[in-house]
Parts: C-alpha cells; structure tokens; sequence
C-alpha cells in the first residue's frame, strides 16, 4: 500500500511545494515524499505526531538522510492540530495520513500505543483540504485490523464521498483478495 501511494505523491508534488505528514510516525513517508525530487525539492516539511517516540526516530532518520533541521518542522500535536502550524499560505502540495499507530514493538507493545481516532483523523482531513493547492494530493492509508481500525476507515471514506465533485477526485485502491488489508484514498484537488 505505501508503495501505491509513494507512486502517487511522485505525480502530485512539485519543486518548492510544501509537504505535510499528519502521521509523522518513524519519517519514513516524509522522506519518501522528498526523495521525489532530491536536493532540488526547495519546500518546508511538516509532520505531526503524538508519540515523543515517533520524532525522535524521524529526526534520526531525515538526520541520516541529509535533511537539514531548516527543511523540517516536526510537532509532538495531534494530525487535528495541523492548522495551529502549518501556515494558510504555505504551497501544500502533498499530504499524507498513515493511520493506525506507531509501527514497531511487540504485540503487548501495540496495544498500548496511541492510535488515530475517527474524530481527530476526520478534523486533520478537513484541515488538510483547507491547505492544499489545486493539483495538489492529499493520501489516507487506512489501516483496519486494529481496534477501532474499522470504524475510522468508515469515517474517512464517509467524509470523503461527500466532497464536491466539481472540486475534488477521490479514488481508492485495495487488496481485495486479503483480510484486514489496508485501503489507501487519494484526493486530488481539481480547482
């Protein structure tokens, strides 16, 4: 599924847009999301997360990969806070939800993370459409094998399917040969 929506950002983003993870967890979407365009991307990368955890390791990761701190503005908030960060005139060109909870850990370790809500998960979308440019993307992968996995994939394609069409594509792909697997969303904004 992240390989799907990788794909997707590297049609979507352009050269100084800036770029939003609402799920920040280990930085690994955010780096795939740079590595579209190298060291010509010129933009501003945002992320939020709500485990210390998650941005220590993204950190270490855009740190490994060369990313220097100027390029990176990373918040221990909640994805629903976004627009108490990222600035209404930024140049939004690609967002990104991964949803679900911090990967890692065992299974005892799992289930005590924080994992995303329906009601934050579906405020961060409506933030994030407030951002974004026209021709810009915005990508959920919803995970639905945890608790409460299901019930927030349903708030979000609900959400979804009631944007305008005049103004908004929303396409979806999944695995349908494959219990529990994810499902990834793209919203494109057409005008």
């Amino acid at each position: 599924m992240n390989a799907w929506a990788r794909e997707t950002w590297s049609k979507f983003i352009e050269r100084d847009d800036d770029v939003v993870d609402a799920t920040l967890g280990r930085g690994r979407d955010a780096l795939a999301v740079l590595a579209n365009h190298g060291d010509a991307h010129s933009g501003l990368v945002y992320g939020f997360d709500v485990e210390p955890e998650a941005l220590v390791a993204a950190n270490e990761a855009f740190d490994r990969a060369g990313v220097p701190e100027s390029r990176r503005s990373f918040h221990l908030k909640c994805h629903s806070d976004m627009l108490d960060v990222v600035p209404s005139d930024a140049k939004v060109g690609v967002v990104t939800f991964n949803l679900g909870y911090l990967p890692g850990g065992d299974k005892t370790t799992r289930e005590t993370r924080a994992k995303t809500r329906a009601d934050t998960t579906t405020s961060a979308l409506r933030s994030a459409l407030s951002l974004l440019r026209v021709g810009g993307c915005v990508t959920v992968i919803a995970y639905v094998g945890h608790e409460g996995g299901w019930a927030e994939h349903d708030a979000v394609r609900d959400f979804l399917a009631q944007l305008p069409c005049r103004e908004w594509t929303v396409t979806t792909r999944a695995v349908v040969n494959r219990h529990n697997a994810p499902i990834l969303y793209v919203v494109v904004r057409d005008r």
